[in-house]
């Protein structure tokens, strides 16, 4: 299967791009609640070198490019001391702010590139128009899937209380899991593709466009 260097480019671009923002909204919301470990770890910046890993961000996403077999692409995560989140009373609060940011810049990212598709479609160069259409694709993607309650994600540190238990008996086979839902594309079109649809045609309709 050819591949165009500049759509591969591209792509990996919007990527690299995008995890650095969603670790950066980690990063600062946890320094805005007091813990400063991911200052003085490098972490507190935009600057892609800093967020990228090498398996995760490089290799993972190029196995899938040049090979079509499904893999799951991942940023170097940022560390938390729960204990430094000082600013509410409540540390599963303040963590579970710290675990949505993540998720919601890439959502921001999201509705940033489709205001401005919506904006200037009629005036963009096509190269421009393909890059937001992409980084918004992507973040409706990156948006979706880390909110999946699932240990290794996001989303398993926004559940209540009552599922600590269970995301303890899970953890282990995280990653596991997310392997299989990936790998089988009717767990992925169910629990992935169906939300993102529906996502993605809502915020196009928010903005006055259609679904191609």
């Amino acid at each position: 299967m050819a591949i165009d260097p500049a759509t591969l480019l591209l792509r990996f671009g919007v990527m690299i791009a995008s995890l650095s923002v969603h670790e950066f909204a980690h990063a600062a919301t946890a320094h805005w609640l007091g813990d400063r470990l991911p200052q003085k770890q490098g972490r507190l910046t935009l600057n892609p070198m800093a967020h990228i890993d090498p398996v995760g961000t490089l290799l993972m996403p190029a196995i899938q490019a040049f090979t079509g077999i499904p893999t799951i692409g991942w940023a170097k995560p940022v560390m938390v001391n729960v204990h430094a989140l000082r600013r509410f009373k409540s540390q599963r609060l303040a963590h579970a702010l710290v675990a949505a940011a993540g998720p919601l810049s890439n959502l921001a990212l999201a509705l940033i590139s489709v205001a401005i598709i919506a904006a200037l479609r009629t005036s963009l160069p096509s190269a421009a128009l393909d890059a937001l259409v992409l980084m918004f694709t992507a973040n409706v993607g990156l948006f979706v899937f880390n909110l999946l309650p699932i240990p290794g994600l996001d989303g398993s540190r926004l559940l209540p209380p009552r599922f600590d238990a269970w995301q303890r008996k899970v953890q282990p086979y995280g990653w596991a899991i997310l392997l299989v839902i990936v790998a089988v594309p009717a767990l992925s079109q169910i629990i992935v593709g169906i939300p993102v649809r529906f996502l993605t045609k809502g915020l196009l309709s928010l903005f006055g466009l259609s679904v191609q």
